[in-house]
Formats: C-alpha cells, sequence, structure tokens
C-alpha cells in the first residue's frame, strides 16, 4: 500500500523548516557581516563627498524580516524603487530626508546641513534625482562587496516620500534589510536585499569565512625563552690602556709596543653587543688565559647615566 502523498509531504517540509532553524540565519554570517561594514563605509564616502563634510557610520545592521515589516520601515523616509537581477527582486531603499536635502543644499552652496522640509510632499524632479543616485549608490556598494560571492544587478525605478505599508509586488519571502545610521545627526538609509541571493551564496560566505584563532600554546613562552637563550652570542674583554691622544693612535704602527700597567688586567669589562655586563680579574690556568668574574657592571661602573627606566638583563 503507497503511503499517502499529502502526509509524506508535510513531513517533508516538517524536516526542511527544522533543517533551516538549525542552520545560522545567513545576516549572522561573519562574511556578511564585513560585508555590510565594507559597504557602509563605502557610501558613506560617498555622501560625504556629495554633502562636502565628513559622516561617519555609527552602526549597520541587518535583520531577516517580511517585505511588509520593511516597507512600514520605511514609511517616514525617502523611498526609491529598485529592482535586482537575476533575482528577479523588488526592493525599496529608504534615505533619511536629511541626506537628500543636505546634499541638495551642498550643490547650491550650502554647507550639506539645511533641514528638509517639516512634512513629506511631492519631491522636484532635481530632488528625485539626488535620492535615486544616492540609492543607487548604496546598491553599488553592496554589489561591489558582495561579487565574490553572488551576481546582482540594479535599477532604480520611481521616489516617493511619505509611503504607506504596501509590499513591493513580486515576491513574499522574507528580506534581507540592513539598516546604516550615520553620525553626526539622525541620517539613516534602509536597503532591501534578497535572501534567496544570499542563500544561494551561503556556501561561498561559509567558505570565505576568517578563522578562529587557534588555542595559545601555553609553553610558547618557556619555548621562547629556551630560543633566546640559545643563540650565540660575542664575549669580549676590555683592559683599560693609557691615556693616548689622537695624534698618539694616528701614529700607531705594526711592532708598536704599548705598556699596561699590571694593574690594569685586575678590572677588565666583559662587554656582550658593545655592553659591559661583569668586571672581574684577568689570569691564567693550565696555559689558558682566565678571566674571574668579580660582579656584575653597574651603569655608573660603565660609564653610563643611571636611568630607572632601564634596566641591564644581567642584574
Amino acid at each position: 500500500m503507497s503511503a499517502d502523498p499529502e502526509k509524506s509531504a508535510l513531513k517533508r517540509r516538517a524536516i526542511e523548516r527544522m533543517f533551516e532553524h538549525a542552520r545560522q540565519p545567513v545576516s549572522e554570517l561573519p562574511t556578511v557581516r564585513a560585508v555590510l561594514d565594507a559597504a557602509s563605509n563605502r557610501i558613506a564616502k560617498t555622501v560625504s563627498d556629495a554633502i562636502g563634510h565628513d559622516i561617519q557610520v555609527s552602526s549597520a545592521i541587518a535583520q531577516e524580516v517580511t517585505p511588509l515589516e520593511a516597507v512600514v520601515r520605511c514609511e517616514a523616509l525617502v523611498a526609491v524603487e529598485y529592482r535586482v537581477q537575476p533575482w528577479a527582486f523588488s526592493g525599496i531603499a529608504g534615505l533619511a530626508p536629511e541626506l537628500v536635502f543636505g546634499w541638495l543644499d551642498s550643490m547650491f552652496g550650502g554647507d550639506g546641513s539645511a533641514p528638509p522640509p517639516a512634512l513629506a510632499r511631492q519631491l522636484t524632479e532635481i530632488e528625485a534625482q539626488i535620492a535615486r543616485h544616492l540609492a543607487q549608490a548604496a546598491l553599488e556598494a553592496f554589489r561591489i562587496e558582495l561579487s565574490e560571492y553572488a551576481r546582482m544587478s540594479t535599477s532604480t525605478d520611481a521616489v516617493r516620500w511619505g509611503i504607506r505599508g504596501q509590499e513591493p509586488a513580486g515576491h513574499g519571502e522574507n528580506v534581507l534589510l540592513v539598516e546604516i545610521a550615520f553620525a553626526p545627526g539622525d541620517r539613516t538609509i534602509l536597503v532591501m536585499l534578497p535572501l534567496p541571493m544570499l542563500e544561494d551564496a551561503r556556501s561561498r560566505l561559509v567558505a570565505h569565512e576568517v578563522p578562529e584563532a587557534a588555542p595559545a600554546d601555553p609553553d610558547w613562552k618557556r619555548c621562547f625563552r629556551n630560543n633566546v637563550l640559545a643563540s650565540d652570542v660575542e664575549l669580549v674583554a676590555a683592559a683599560e690602556g693609557p691615556a693616548m691622544t689622537l695624534r698618539d693612535v694616528a701614529l700607531l704602527e705594526v711592532g708598536t709596543m704599548i705598556e699596561v700597567e699590571a694593574a690594569a688586567f685586575q678590572d677588565v669589562a666583559i662587554e656582550c653587543s658593545g655592553e659591559a655586563v661583569f668586571h672581574g680579574r684577568l689570569g691564567q690556568s693550565k696555559g689558558y688565559f682566565t678571566i674571574s668574574i668579580e660582579g656584575a657592571m653597574t651603569r655608573a661602573a660603565a660609564g653610563q647615566p643611571d636611568d630607572a627606566s632601564h634596566e641591564t638583563v644581567f642584574s
């Protein structure tokens, strides 16, 4: 007896839902976070160049929401409708009026800080063109940052200020709503991205995630210390010679005899890398010249200024 097709479909759908809930939301993938930050900084630079003074990204958030919820969030903003191909996606970019009218103010010689009209109204052609340009710049920033993972091309359409909650036609799936806030001032840009595009690129986005740092080796300090201490160094024993002038040194030649008092060998300096570290006494043992270390060399004895912030490693 064959299984009930309707029950089989319900079971399959239940399993699919369980799998979807178990997966990390695409908005939480580290690579998507990196794309979001990079695109936000691109948009901030575009706006800064347009309005004539520097603005910074104060926050950038991505959420998976319904199309209707995304539209409601854009109601008080200048809304630019656009399409994303090849995903047959219709979306809306919500632009803070302060950005649009600040850009307009800058075009006419202002400092970009002119406030927008108090109430939403129909936009003039030049205002609509500025809004389209700003929306296209935002979409282009995401296209560039996502180009390694997904294909997308965009085209803008109608521009309105003061839309009502009516979701874009053509899709009923959730969207990725990106909200970018800029400082100074209350300036926000909302962009809707198609979730199917990002889900299709999930494997590539995950493959490019930055791996977590490997746990630190608890023995690394000991190994590092042992390797440093195993380094070869050259020790030099220096005895104080007679007082000489530059003329005396210039007259030195092969065969010249320099007389050194025997007492000089009673206190020789042992130097490492040009720094005196010990003092000792020269002697002989078993046919070799030897140096008996008498003590550590202080900075004062080495003729160096006493500096509490510098400590000799051989103290």
